[in-house]
């Protein structure tokens, strides 16, 4: 009863075999029962993201296979002295419907890394396309370790990572939502990293969510946008805490109270009039960053070091009213980023102007170049898919998917 309903069944068989039935529980748990005693022998607990949907015992086995509503299948051995199950293998796919994916490893065309929302939560995963036994999902045990207002993981609404640190320290960092810190995750050890990327007390943002990730080609900085328009960079490994965008001045020297009382009365630094809603880090160290702001239509450069402002591209100068920019995709000296209007504009960062636009008719939800450059893919709101050739400046084709 303090399982809650039955959602499935499944009787053991064997001429050898206990007389035990397993019975699924919406929580996420099986329960096994002792019918010659007539009560509960053991409650296995997470065995699933959600309910558990089917059990099936194979015959004349003591092997269990189960699945559940987080769209896994896991198989259950019971082989131990007490007659207790243990897992013995299984398969997943995504928990839930991703938000963001991004080509993850060396080869960068046989794995992906995918974030979304699964049951209220957050998660993340990796699918591998050669071998199957490699798909996993993010483990999130350290949340514990983590301070106390942080209790569990939220749906995730950006993600970046610099794979070439893969084997030598977390690299992974992700935003939440309504959280006002970024997490950071171990790609080799595919488990969230017991330390995260929040602001010191006297930033004055505290419950201020994060909204928007980038993480450097070095692998040793990630700078983080907020929904207020500020813009923070922070070391990964230590997660300290490196300044705003852009640089605050340095106050006069001064000791005792009278120091730590103007420290505590630092002005807020803003790099944007609102929601900072992309960035990304080049590899020659300039930070990229978009905000979705009516009144503030700008991509911003900024240098990754020395936090000065480098320039600004107007992304309204086309528009008869007042966009605001979604997301914004980078590769090489080309930016494409999204507005709320449905156009796509892609901006040459060498020139520092606006080179092609495309107006989709709808917003674009997330866009890619292809390795060449030459394509833009575009993922559109109301289940599009566009190509579009950037030299020839069209659109080249178009799929309509069920939604």
């Amino acid at each position: 009863q303090a399982q809650g309903r039955v959602t499935c069944m499944a009787f053991r068989s064997g001429k050898n075999a206990p007389a035990h039935l397993v019975s699924g529980t919406p929580n996420g748990a099986f329960v096994v029962w002792d019918l010659n005693k007539r009560r509960a022998h053991h409650v296995h607990e997470g065995v699933h993201r959600g309910p558990v949907l089917t059990a099936i015992f194979i015959f004349d086995q003591p092997i269990l296979i189960t699945g559940g509503k987080d769209n896994s299948i896991r198989m259950w051995i019971f082989d131990t002295p007490d007659g207790l199950p243990r897992l013995l293998r299984e398969r997943r796919g995504c928990p839930g419907p991703p938000r963001r994916m991004a080509f993850y490893g060396d080869d960068k065309d046989k794995e992906l890394i995918v974030c979304g929302s699964a049951e209220g939560g957050g998660f993340l995963s990796k699918i591998n396309f050669n071998f199957i036994t490699q798909c996993k999902e993010f483990n999130q045990k350290s949340i514990r370790k983590l301070p106390a207002r942080y209790k569990t993981i939220l749906p995730m609404v950006d993600i970046a990572f610099c794979y070439e640190r893969h084997w030598d320290w977390p690299a992974i960092v992700t935003a939440h939502e309504n959280t006002d810190a970024a997490f950071v995750w171990s790609g080799i050890a595919s488990t969230l990293s017991p330390g995260c990327l929040q602001l010191p007390a006297e930033e004055r943002c505290v419950g201020i969510p994060v909204t928007a990730v980038g993480v450097s080609a070095c692998g040793n900085y990630a700078v983080i946008g907020f929904e207020n328009g500020a813009l923070h960079r922070f070391n990964i490994q230590s997660q300290l805490h490196r300044g705003p965008f852009p640089k605050r001045p340095e106050p006069m020297e001064e000791g005792g109270a009278k120091a730590r009382a103007k420290k505590a009365e630092l002005p807020v630094v803003r790099a944007h009039s609102g929601r900072v809603s992309g960035i990304t880090i080049t590899a020659a160290g300039k930070v990229i960053s978009v905000a979705a702001h009516p009144s503030d239509c700008n991509l911003k450069l900024w240098k990754l070091l020395t936090h000065e402002e480098l320039g600004s591209v107007p992304l309204d100068a086309n528009s008869s009213g007042s966009p605001s920019c979604l997301l914004l995709r980078a590769r090489g000296a080309l930016v494409a980023v999204s507005q709320d209007d449905g156009n796509l504009l892609v901006v040459d960062l060498h020139g520092l102007n606006v080179v092609r636009s495309f107006s989709c008719g709808v917003p674009a939800t997330d866009a890619a170049f292809s390795s060449d450059g030459r394509w833009l893919a575009a993922a559109l709101r109301d289940g599009g898919l566009r190509i579009f050739d950037l030299p020839a400046a069209r659109c080249v084709d178009s799929f309509a998917f069920a939604r």
